[in-house]
Order: structure tokens, then sequence, then C-alpha cells
């Protein structure tokens, strides 16, 4: 058990430096969604009324089959912020989520949220941790 903690510790050390080195790229991804929030303002005072198109740049999905889940809790190690074990049946949960049918938890998150956690993807020994690109 030890030597799971230490290699998940070590892999979360390794996605850390990945984050540290792409800061640059959040940066860019930050300033195009301030882009999109003001296209959105003068788009609305432009056609009021008009059914006009809102941008919805950055958002993402975890999705979470629960199903597959083993509860080894790796994910709620690197992210409990996100991910808490149930006391119920020992599966992971997704936090503030929307269960859906067949024991699928998903949440909207912002692009950070979602770069965060692909690391808990990654540890995942059964892939049950989706993290996606369009929020839906």
């Amino acid at each position: 058990m030890a030597q799971a903690q230490e290699g998940i510790k070590e892999q979360a050390l390794a996605f850390k430096h990945y984050v540290e080195r792409h800061k640059g790229v959040e940066r860019a991804k930050a300033s195009r969604w301030k882009a999109g929030e003001k296209a959105n303002s003068s788009l609305d005072a432009k056609k009021k009324g008009e059914g006009v198109v809102f941008i919805q740049m950055g958002l993402h999905v975890i999705e979470h089959e629960r199903f597959k889940c083993i509860g080894c809790g790796s994910c709620a190690a690197v992210k409990p912020e996100f991910w808490e074990m149930s006391q119920h049946d020992g599966k992971a949960d997704l936090k503030d989520c929307k269960k859906l049918e067949g024991e699928i938890e998903r949440r909207n998150v912002s692009a950070k949220d979602a770069e965060e956690n692909r690391l808990a993807e990654t540890v995942c020994p059964v892939n049950c941790i989706h993290v996606t690109g369009e929020g839906k």
C-alpha cells in the first residue's frame, strides 16, 4: 500500500511539473476566454433578442463510470477536492456531479480543473475516469 501511494505521489509530482511548464498555455487560454466574454457582450448589445450564439470557451466534462470503480482511492488521493470515497460501498464518488443512468457521474468543469483532473484520469487503474473537451 505504501509503495502504491509513493507511486501516486511520484505521478502527482510529475504532473505538477508538467503544469508548471505549460502555465503560459493556460494564460493564453484565459485571455481567449476573456476575448470570448467580450465578444458575447458586444454581440448581445448589437443583437438584443435575436438569438445570439454565446461562445463557451473553456468548458470541459469529467465523466466517471462508477460501475467500473474498484475503490482503490487513487483519484481521491490526488484530487480530494473533486473525489471522495463512498462510505456506503467504498467506491469513488465525483463531488457535485449529475448522476446519470447506469452509475455514470458527470460534472462540467473549467479548463483548469479539467487539466488538473487528468492526473486522476491517469492514475485510475481501471480507466473509469474520463476528462473530455467540450461541456455538455
